[in-house]
């Protein structure tokens, strides 16, 4: 596996991003593969900008994340660490990975409703404090939908709290953004902690 050697300053500095922002995403993964938390959004958000889909994922035994698979022009880039995280199967779509937290609801004892109409439009699912809308691969333009979304339904059906859930990677930007906006945003992997935090959310 190649890698780029890393400071230990996990903060990305401005020739770095430059450098990233040129880069085709097939150049950036034949180059980096061990990478900083910094590092992995600057190429996750320069993947997506070029129609790439990125598959980096945190490897504790090393406190870095590796890059280890690519999706581009329909082909699929791996290389030999990606089989350190075996893929589950793929979803068909958004409603099964919403039915998945909506079962996760029920076990927990957190009342809630699925594809709840109001007048700006659909919510995935909401409970009685909370709207939450479910996204699978965070590219950039759905990140901006699924912040929208989620403040126009909150602010539609009275409820004081919103949140978003997508399968893996939430970018650095659109977290700040929803903290900005008083959003909560959860990945697959933190569903149990999405739950205890709907169960506690004051009314």
């Amino acid at each position: 596996m190649k890698s780029t050697p890393l400071a230990d300053d996990e903060t990305v500095t401005k020739a770095e991003a430059d450098i990233i922002a040129k880069c085709s995403p097939q150049f950036l993964f034949d180059e980096y593969t061990f990478l900083s938390r910094g590092l992995a959004d600057e190429i996750i958000s320069r993947c997506l900008e070029c129609k790439a889909i990125p598959l980096i994922e945190y490897f504790k035994p090393y406190d870095r994340w590796l890059f280890h698979s690519l999706g581009e022009n329909g082909l699929i880039y791996k290389k030999e660490c990606a089989s350190l995280f075996p893929r589950e199967p793929v979803r068909r779509d958004e409603s099964d990975y919403e039915r998945e937290i909506s079962e996760l609801l029920s076990d927990c004892g957190i009342p809630h409703r699925r594809q709840v109409e109001c007048a700006a439009g659909y919510a995935d699912i909401v409970s009685e404090t909370t709207v939450v809308e479910v996204k699978l691969q965070p590219s950039h333009d759905v990140c901006l939908k699924a912040i929208g979304q989620a403040v126009a339904y909150r602010a539609t059906l009275g409820v004081p709290h919103a949140a978003i859930i997508t399968l893996y990677h939430i970018p650095a930007w659109m977290g700040r953004a929803c903290r900005q906006v008083g959003i909560r945003c959860f990945t697959r992997k933190s569903l149990k902690e999405m739950a205890e935090w709907l169960m506690e959310a004051p009314k």
